[in-house]
């Protein structure tokens, strides 16, 4: 898993935002040491609110368990979760086990109806801890009671037959625990088995909900469960616990377990999907326009003959990091055009109503239209017009900001080229920026090694040489810890171990290394038809050239493209040098953004680095505030023992903005990802700054979901 920012937001920020420490709901989480919402060890229906993320560690014998959650939906919870025991089924010992949970709502609490929910454990794992269960909750003053069924390992108890073997005779067996080399969902085994056990709990809240006493009745006895032969000791399935809230963001365990041991845990979790309060940006704030005085109109040549006028404005937008490329001065028409960058949020609407307060501070009433002209990686997006005196009066309170939008056109492309503009040039290349930013590189359930890591400072710079081709270049730093000395190798690949030595590129890499340098150079073919050519060290891993075409019509929710790579593997010193290894890689890319619950679906189909072929689905679900979540499978023509534990290629990532824990208002975030098992089948390469991300952040629609916010 690894770590990185987009755009600058100051060291500070990102600590605080990486370990959580964002506003929420201190009552919202109870999440159990696998990570799925429950009490000690049973579920619960209640689940945490969409845009919600935790990461909790717990400890009860003989089990370590780490976990990661988060709720893309109100009604979909998932989590991660790695095990490490000595203690297996059917007396097999395990080191480390790794699995996913999924739970879904089915039915919302109301006044008579408890809240319904069904889940899936280890539904993608080895199957050593797969359980399903339907729970239901109910709410009464403080208390908050449960009651489910389970089957697989929350069946142990064995209260009584299975119902649904009544409904299919397949639903009385059940499949071994374990399965191959896992990573295969066994559906075939849900809900089946012989048997299964009631559960149940209660939850009862107090200090204001910072204290949670729970009770519950666990369906697992522990009876197939041994520890050096023996079966776990379970005297009683009755387990009592309490939930300490420190801050909203922290949340202390500790729990008695099957009349046996104590447990105990700590739950780090955040709410990031939230409207920014507008006093925690620290953009300076529009200037009001009724404390502007107006230049009064001039005559056509007087207005174009007052370069402090031009200096004006340029200064103005760029105190608020919007900046200029060209600005069309149209006196005969009354209409001024500015081809502007937005450095300054990810609402472009804001980004629009600045531009508009600094040609009438600027100006005065002499144009009575305004263009807009938003500009990503050298590339025009979109077209904002405004009415200038119709936005002036909504900027005085004397018009809503609806009757503003009413007579506010958007467009994919503005009509007049810049190349055309009263004053162009006015980005003057090179420009620079640098700067450091703290990061975390990571080993999470490897092999051997449970959790690996290095704390790292990582410097870099950037350099647009001209409109269209930038430079980027950073370096990392060890900082405080490393332990990556621990690390041992993976086993043995069938295919060529295109990623299986990352261990060693960790260990052998130093205190320090190269991380990244490369060029991208953006062009436009033809309209909506966009280009990249990118060259140099790309990733951690691998470097070389790069290439990608995208057709993305303006205002279609598709877009297609294809990319093609040729690239060597570095040195394991992560300097300059490159090993023997080759490979060429592409893809045909279709994208899709769904008009239902802000998803976007992306599948590619193409060759992989160590020379499979196949295809990619990433399902990913955004939110208002930017917030992402998303993931990701590969299948390709390697078959599952070729590819090893885990069966295909598949992970998580998530991107974070940096508004949700930062006091400064920017356009950039947090990326985190994550894969479940690393293996050599279906391994891509990072190949630059991919054009749909970049192009998709300042299109027409994302004008529509903050034009609310123009007067901002």
């Amino acid at each position: 898993m690894r770590v990185f920012l987009a755009k600058v937001c100051g060291p500070r920020a990102l600590w605080l935002g990486l370990f959580g420490f964002v506003v929420t709901n201190a009552n919202a989480e109870q999440i159990t040491p696998m990570g799925f919402p429950g009490l000690v060890q049973t579920p619960v229906a209640r689940m945490p609110q969409a845009g919600s993320v935790g990461l909790g560690f717990a400890r009860q014998e003989p089990y370590d368990s780490l976990n990661f959650y988060a709720s893309p939906f109100d009604w979909l919870h998932a989590s991660v979760r790695y095990t490490d025991t000595n203690v297996a089924q059917s007396r097999v010992n395990t080191v480390h086990d790794k699995g996913i949970n999924l739970q879904f709502r089915l039915a919302q609490e109301s006044l008579w109806r408890p809240q319904i929910a069904v889940g899936l454990i280890d539904a993608a794992g080895t199957g050593l801890f797969s359980s399903e269960y339907l729970v239901m909750n109910k709410r009464i003053h403080d208390f908050d009671f449960s009651l489910g069924m389970g089957w697989g390992r929350f069946a142990a108890g064995r209260d009584m037959t299975n119902p649904l073997g009544q409904i299919d005779d397949r639903f009385e067996t059940r499949e071994s625990a374990t399965r191959g080399e896992g990573g295969v969902p066994a559906v075939s085994s849900w809900f089946s088995g012989r048997e299964v056990a009631l559960f149940g709990g209660v939850r009862y809240s107090l200090l204001g909900g910072r204290l949670d006493l729970k009770a519950e009745w666990e369906g697992n006895d522990y009876s197939d469960e041994f520890r050096r032969g023996e079966s776990l000791k379970s005297s009683t399935r009755l387990n009592v616990g309490a939930d300490y809230s420190v801050t909203d963001n922290i949340k202390l365990k500790l729990s008695y377990e099957r009349g046996e041991v104590l447990g105990f845990g700590v739950l780090i979790h955040a709410s990031l999907n939230r409207q920014l309060e507008r006093s925690r940006r620290a953009v300076r704030p529009p200037k009001p326009l009724d404390e502007v005085g107006f230049p009064e109109v001039r005559a056509e040549s007087e207005g174009l003959q007052r370069p402090e006028q031009l200096r004006r404005f340029h200064q103005r937008l760029r105190e608020d990091r919007v900046f200029v490329h060209a600005l069309d001065l149209d006196t005969v028409n009354k209409e001024a055009t500015v081809w502007q960058t937005n450095n300054l949020t990810r609402e472009s609407a804001v980004a629009a109503g600045r531009s508009a307060r600094a040609l009438l501070d600027t100006y005065g009433r002499e144009f009575e239209k305004l263009n807009v002209v938003s500009v990503v990686a050298g590339r025009e997006r979109s077209n904002v017009t405004l009415d200038t005196e119709i936005f002036r009066q909504a900027a005085l309170g004397a018009l809503s900001v609806e009757e503003l939008l009413l007579e506010t056109d958007v467009a994919p492309v503005p009509e007049k080229d810049w190349q055309e503009a009263t004053y162009t040039g006015l980005a003057k290349y090179p420009t620079f920026a640098f700067g450091i930013t703290p990061a975390l590189r990571s080993n999470i359930g490897g092999p051997v090694n449970f959790y690996v890591g290095q704390l790292q400072l990582k410097p870099f710079a950037s350099i647009q040489l001209s409109r269209n081709l930038n430079v980027t270049t950073s370096w990392a730093f060890d900082f405080l810890y490393d332990d990556f000395d621990r690390l041992q190798p993976r086993e043995t690949s069938l295919l060529p171990p295109v990623r299986t030595d990352l261990e060693r590129y960790q260990r052998e890499s130093g205190g320090s290394y190269l991380d990244k340098l490369e060029a991208n150079y953006y062009f436009t073919v033809a309209p909506s038809v966009y280009g990249r050519v990118s060259a140099g060290i790309f990733e951690e891993m691998y470097g070389g050239i790069g290439h990608e075409m995208l057709y993305m019509p303006p205002g279609s929710r598709f877009a297609v493209g294809y990319n093609i790579n040729r690239v060597k593997k570095r040195d394991f010193d992560l300097r300059f040098g490159f090993q023997d290894f080759e490979a060429t890689t592409g893809h045909v890319t279709g994208y899709y953004e769904s008009p239902f619950s802000r998803i976007r679906v992306v599948l590619s189909v193409g060759r992989y680095l160590a020379g499979d072929t196949g295809a990619t689905l990433d399902l990913s679900k955004s939110f208002r505030n930017g917030l992402r979540f998303g993931v990701f499978a590969t299948k390709t023509n390697v078959s599952s023992r070729e590819f090893g534990e885990g069966s295909f290629d598949k992970g998580v990532y998530m991107f974070i903005p940096i508004n949700v824990f930062s006091t400064r208002e920017a356009a950039g975030g947090v990326s985190i990802s994550h894969r479940f098992i690393l293996r050599d089948g279906g391994a891509k390469v990072s190949d630059g700054r991919a054009l749909y991300p970049t192009l998709s952040n300042e299109g027409v629609d994302r004008y529509y979901e903050s034009a609310s916010e123009i007067l901002e």
